[in-house]
């Protein structure tokens, strides 16, 4: 009798909260996705974010990168700023057994930096290959459902990378954004949902 109580009581507490201060408590209160990262062409990602309820993003930021490999493992290539930008903006994340954590900041080592799975010292770039130095298993978002790697570079460098370059959002929004994925996944070369913890 005391845990159907407690439900009940639980599911009236839930309920005041998301009335009383809308979706994006509950979903706070639930740790729910709250942003997305869109990758294509500046154009099909505009169209993408244009279907996006206007009312619904908080914040939409616009990313350049240079993108190596196919669906079995790509390489996204950005530069020192931009991934600064993106620690800033709470889109990098540690990985770790229970939980991601949130990168404060870059690790200080040597540029190129590398963040994979797995320790490499050299990635693939064109028909050569790049030396790199081993930053940790650290991703954009949550997860890597669509880019598997990430180099960090500098200016200098990134400018003759020859990867074909690619537009990328982050998106925050004031909700989770599942029902939104079936549509965007239509118009964008690649989406993923994460949590923007603030």
């Amino acid at each position: 009798m005391r845990n159907t109580t407690w439900g009940k009581f639980t599911a009236i507490a839930l309920l005041i909260l998301t009335i009383g201060t809308g979706c994006s408590a509950v979903d706070n209160l639930l740790g729910r996705n709250n942003a997305l990262i869109l990758y294509g062409t500046e154009q099909k990602i505009n169209e993408a974010v244009s279907t996006i309820p206007a009312k619904s993003i908080k914040e939409n930021v616009s990313y350049e990168g240079k993108i190596n490999g196919n669906d079995e493992n790509r390489t996204l290539f950005i530069t020192k700023a931009t991934a600064e930008a993106l620690v800033k903006q709470g889109a990098i994340k540690q990985v770790e057994v229970s939980k991601n954590s949130r990168l404060h900041a870059l690790p200080e080592q040597t540029l190129p930096l590398l963040f994979a799975r797995s320790e490499k010292t050299s990635v693939k770039t064109g028909d050569s290959k790049l030396k790199v130095t081993y930053g940790g298993n650290i991703v954009i978002g949550e997860g890597r459902s669509y880019i598997d790697e990430i180099v960090v570079m500098n200016q200098a460098d990134w400018e003759q990378e020859h990867a074909q370059t690619s537009k990328f959002n982050v998106v925050h929004v004031n909700k989770d954004p599942d029902t939104l994925l079936p549509q965007l996944i239509k118009i964008v070369n690649g989406v993923q949902m994460f949590r923007i913890e603030k």
